[in-house]
C-alpha cells in the first residue's frame, strides 16, 4: 500500500499552473517538523513537495497561504524529467486529500478562537 499522511505548515506561497491539457496543478511546499532529534538540539524540519491536481489545486491556491497549517493524505511518487540535457529526479507526494488548518495570525490580529470567545462573552453579558 502506498499511503502517506503528513501534517505541517506551508513554507512558500502557492502558485496555480495549468498544463497543456488544461489541467490545474499546484505544489504545496510543506515544512514538517521531525519528531526525532538529539537532546539539546533544535528540532529539524523536512521540506516536502506536495503536488495537488484539478479542482482541489484551484481551491488550495485560492485559500491557502504561507505559514498555514495543513494535513495531507496521498501517495509517494518518484519521477524523472530532462531539462537542458540534464536528467533530474523528483520524489513528491501526490495529494488525495488536503485538510485546511488555522491560518497564521498576522501582527495585531486576534486568533479566531479568541474572537469567538469574546463574541460568546458579549452575548452572555
Amino acid at each position: 500500500m502506498n499511503h502517506v499522511a503528513l501534517t505541517g505548515n506551508i513554507s512558500q506561497d502557492i502558485e496555480l499552473h495549468t498544463t497543456g491539457n488544461d489541467n490545474s496543478v499546484t505544489t504545496i511546499h510543506l515544512a514538517v517538523q521531525s519528531e526525532y532529534y538529539k537532546a539539546g538540539e533544535e528540532p529539524k524540519a523536512e521540506f516536502i513537495p506536495v503536488t495537488v491536481w484539478g479542482k482541489q489545486a484551484e481551491t488550495c491556491a485560492a485559500n491557502l497561504i504561507k505559514g498555514q497549517h495543513v494535513e495531507i493524505e496521498g501517495r509517494l511518487q518518484h519521477r524523472s524529467y530532462e531539462k537542458d540535457g540534464e536528467k533530474h529526479y523528483v520524489t513528491e507526494i501526490i495529494a488525495e486529500k488536503v485538510k485546511f488548518g488555522a491560518k497564521p495570525k498576522r501582527q495585531g490580529e486576534a486568533s479566531e478562537y479568541t474572537e469567538s470567545k469574546k463574541t460568546k462573552a458579549k452575548k452572555s453579558a
